[in-house]
C-alpha cells in the first residue's frame, strides 16, 4: 500500500468516525438534561385538588383509576396504567427518593396521591372508600416502603388547568347542594372492572400470628383511635362522615374463623355525628370485621364510623372545625362539628377539667 493510499484511508477512517460521534451526541440527550417535573407549589396545587374532590368521587373507583382521574381532572394527563405498571416504571413519571405532595406513593397492587410528605399520609381508594392514611401505620408498613413517583411535565399537560383547580374549588364549594356538584370530579365514572384489590381500610392493626384475643382487640382499638387522631388533625374528614366520641370500650365477642372473623363491642359513646347531626351519646353495641392480611390482623368497621377517643375529642373537633371552614365545606358539617364542641365543653368527663382533658 502506498503512502498515498494508507494517508487517504486514514482521512476517511476519521471523517467516519467523527460522523459517528455527531450522529451520536444527536441522539443523546445533554449529560445535564433532566425530566423537568412538577415543582413543590405544582405538586401541593395537586394534592389540595385530590384531597378535596377524591372522597366525593363516585361511584367509587379503583385505586389507580382513581389517581388516573385525579391527575387527568387537574391537567396532568398520561395513559391510565395500574399500580404493577407504575411501580415497574412509566415514562411519564419519574422515581424520586423523597416525596413531595403530589407524587405517587406506589406498592405492588396499590397507588395513592401523597398528601403530605412530612406526615407520611396519602389518599387512596380501598374497600371500605376513599380515605387518607399514613404509610407507616402498621398495615402500610408490613407491605414494605413505596416507591414515589413524580409527573414529568410533556406537551400533554395542561399546567393552566393545574393552577385553577384549587381556586375553583374554593369558589365552588360553598352549601351542600352547590357543594355536592363542584365536588365530584368523577360523576360520570363509570365503576371499574380492573383487577386490582381494593384493600380495606385498617382502623386498627394487631401484628401478630396468632388469633387476636379480647384484650389484643381493646388494646389495638385504643391505639387506632390514637393514630387516627393524629391524623386528623391535617385532613379533614369527609362529607357527613358517622363520627363516635368514646368514653368506654368493651369487647364482648371475638368471633374468628380461619383468618377472618367479627368483633363485637360495647361502647359508651359521649355523642355521634350522623348525617351531618350530632346525636347525644348513649351504651350501643357494634359489629366489626376482623381479617388476617399480610401477617396482620386488621380491625375494620363496615360502615366506615371513625371513633375517637372522649379525652382527644375537643382537640380532634376543634381542628376540624378549623379545616372545614377554610375549605368551604357543607354548611350542615359545620353546624354538627360546632354542636358537637358545645356538647363536649358542657360535659366534661368527671373530676377532670378542660385543660386537663387537653394535656391526656
Amino acid at each position: 500500500m502506498s503512502v498515498r493510499t494508507a494517508a487517504k484511508l486514514a482521512t476517511m477512517q476519521v471523517a467516519l468516525a467523527m460522523a459517528i460521534c455527531a450522529h451520536v451526541a444527536q441522539a443523546l440527550p445533554p449529560e445535564d438534561a433532566s425530566p423537568r417535573t412538577l415543582s413543590l407549589e405544582q405538586g401541593q396545587a395537586l394534592a389540595d385538588f385530590a384531597s378535596r374532590f377524591g372522597p366525593e368521587v363516585s361511584p367509587k373507583p379503583d385505586c389507580s383509576h382513581l389517581v388516573h382521574l385525579l391527575y387527568t381532572r387537574a391537567g396532568l394527563n398520561y395513559e391510565y396504567q395500574d399500580s404493577r405498571q407504575l411501580r415497574r416504571g412509566v415514562p411519564e413519571f419519574v422515581r424520586v427518593k423523597t416525596p413531595q405532595p403530589g407524587d405517587l406513593a406506589v406498592w405492588f397492587g396499590h397507588v395513592g396521591v401523597v398528601l403530605s410528605a412530612e406526615d407520611k399520609t396519602f389518599l387512596s381508594s380501598v374497600r371500605s372508600g376513599i380515605i387518607v392514611e399514613s404509610w407507616t401505620n402498621d398495615y402500610w408498613s408490613a407491605r414494605g416502603r413505596p416507591r414515589f413517583l413524580r409527573y414529568v411535565v410533556s406537551p400533554r399537560a395542561e399546567l393552566t388547568l393545574l393552577a385553577g383547580v384549587s381556586s375553583r374549588s374554593d369558589d365552588g364549594a360553598g352549601d351542600e347542594e352547590n357543594g355536592r356538584a363542584a365536588s365530584d370530579p368523577g360523576n360520570s365514572l363509570q365503576a371499574s372492572t380492573s383487577d386490582e384489590p381494593n384493600l380495606p381500610s385498617a382502623l386498627a392493626t394487631m401484628r401478630q400470628h396468632s388469633k387476636p384475643d379480647k384484650r389484643d382487640i381493646a388494646r389495638a382499638f385504643h391505639e387506632g383511635s390514637i393514630d387516627l387522631s393524629r391524623s386528623l388533625d391535617v385532613q379533614p374528614m369527609r362529607t357527613n362522615a358517622l363520627v363516635s366520641v368514646v368514653e368506654r370500650v368493651e369487647v364482648k365477642q371475638v368471633k374468628i374463623s380461619h383468618n377472618e372473623g367479627s368483633v363485637r363491642l360495647k361502647l359508651t359513646e359521649t355523642l355521634a355525628l350522623e348525617h351531618g347531626k350530632m346525636k347525644s351519646g348513649s351504651v350501643i353495641e357494634r359489629e366489626l370485621t376482623v381479617e388476617q392480611r399480610d401477617g396482620a390482623w386488621v380491625i375494620s368497621d363496615p360502615d366506615q364510623r371513625v371513633y375517637v377517643l372522649r379525652e382527644q375529642a375537643e382537640a380532634v373537633l376543634e381542628k376540624q372545625l378549623r379545616l372545614k371552614l377554610q375549605t368551604g365545606t357543607a354548611r350542615s358539617d359545620k353546624r354538627a362539628l360546632v354542636a358537637a364542641l358545645n356538647y363536649l365543653y358542657e360535659h366534661e368527663p368527671s373530676g377532670v377539667t378542660r385543660a386537663e382533658a387537653r394535656k391526656r
